[in-house]
């Protein structure tokens, strides 16, 4: 029946299968609260969301995230998400209403990042084709892609040919390579100009540095939308990365929370956001990884989980020896394409509180019967020392530190996990 009403377990259901995995590390309460101010997303406390997601049912549930606070940009988010809920639940007898309710993180996604003068229907456009190309392929290789969205481009540019005319030619899955050429559109979705993107000197920290120069783009209110040949869509707006789309689910990057959590100190901060950078790096590399990181008090304690074969200081093997040659100075300082090399070799990097390197390419010692993987459980055993990030092949990042018990150390962050 159309409009037919929803129960609670289903409301429960909708949230926790499609809003939930947009913010990692959260977990949606089962309990239904009363909610007098009737807002639509209210922020209750720093690690605390009431959803309530059907103006016609009068409770609301709550979201909680303890790994790291909710930000202005989650609300937002989660707000969007409700309002597309509910601009669907009209058709909530239908039976296509599974495939509607699918639909309302990806909306979530666009609107959260549109700009004022863009139509609500064009980023979400792109983004059911975005998401169609994935499994498409042209002259048998997968397709990477990107198309940029500019606010106020040069109206002489503008051309009169639409979106919505070349979206189903196979040419235009090819008319950028998703790296550093883009296609331009404008508000309405005609087409502008095909960019090539200069090389990039600014490190922006918050986006991986294949997509650098898309990130650099995407500044005053432009917002890019890349498809890369993983199936994967990333989202860039204020020359960062913002939200990515990884094997079925929806993520939101929520850098300076994360970047907060790993911090001790203003004095770290420059050594947490190259560390941070590298996982971002190593995510979309697919290669996978293990950091850690000392903090002053733990100095020493290294060689608790290390072999005095993988320390740097010691030269005791040809890999240490050439390594200690090769880095010579701070992990801040090393350019992002060696980082992200020395942690593909097999084992962990360790650093001490001033981001000299102990080791790379380490084996760590762990307890016996530790669960899950090797680099998770090298992770948890490396985050007595301060931090540890394990970075997992398939791109989910999970930060651990050293507070908790040994055997569950606090998880700082997740993401894409």
């Amino acid at each position: 029946m159309k409009g037919a009403a929803l129960s609670a377990a289903q409301y429960f259901e909708i949230l926790s299968s499609n809003m939930v995995p947009m913010f990692a590390g959260s977990e949606l309460q089962l309990s239904q609260i009363s909610d007098p101010s009737k807002n639509i997303v209210l922020l209750e406390g720093a690690n605390s969301l009431l959803i309530w997601p059907d103006p016609k049912w009068p409770n609301c549930f709550r979201l909680l995230r303890t790994t790291h606070p909710f930000e202005s940009d989650d609300v937002k988010i989660a707000t969007q998400f409700v309002r597309a809920f509910r601009e669907k639940l009209g058709a909530s007898g239908e039976p296509f209403f599974h495939y509607l309710v699918d639909k309302c993180s990806q909306d979530a996604v666009a609107w959260s990042v549109q700009h004022r003068t863009v139509g609500d229907d064009l980023l979400p456009t792109i983004l059911t084709m975005l998401r169609k190309w994935a499994s498409e392929t042209y002259e048998g290789q997968r397709i990477s892609v990107a198309i940029g969205v500019d606010p106020s481009p040069q109206a002489s540019r503008i051309s009169n040919l639409h979106l919505e005319q070349i979206i189903d030619q196979d040419f235009a899955k090819v008319l950028s390579n998703g790296l550093d050429t883009l296609l331009v559109l404008s508000p309405s979705g005609h087409v502008v100009e095909h960019l090539a993107l200069g090389e990039i000197t600014k490190d922006h920290w918050q986006t991986p540095r294949r997509y650098l120069p898309i990130a650099d783009w995407s500044s005053g209110g432009r917002v890019v939308f890349t498809l890369n040949r993983h199936g994967e869509i990333l989202v860039f707006r204020g020359s960062k990365l913002q939200f990515a789309y990884r094997r079925g689910k929806w993520s939101h990057f929520a850098h300076s929370a994360m970047i907060a959590r790993m911090t001790w100190s203003s004095k770290t901060r420059a050594l947490m956001q190259a560390v941070y950078a590298s996982c971002l790096d190593i995510s979309f590399s697919r290669t996978g990884g293990c950091i850690a990181v000392a903090k002053r008090s733990r100095s020493g304690k290294h060689r608790t989980y290390l072999s005095d074969d993988d320390l740097l200081s010691l030269g005791n093997s040809n890999k240490s020896t050439l390594l200690a040659h090769l880095i010579g100075r701070p992990f801040d300082e090393i350019p992002r394409p060696i980082r992200e090399e020395l942690a593909a070799l097999d084992g962990a990097i360790v650093l001490n509180h001033d981001g000299l390197v102990l080791a790379a390419g380490a084996i760590v010692k762990v307890p016996g019967g530790s669960d899950g993987g090797g680099r998770r459980a090298a992770a948890k055993a490396l985050s007595r020392l301060g931090l540890a990030v394990k970075i997992s092949s398939d791109g989910g990042i999970t930060a651990f530190t050293d507070r908790g018990p040994k055997s569950h150390p606090e998880i700082a962050f997740e993401v894409c996990a």
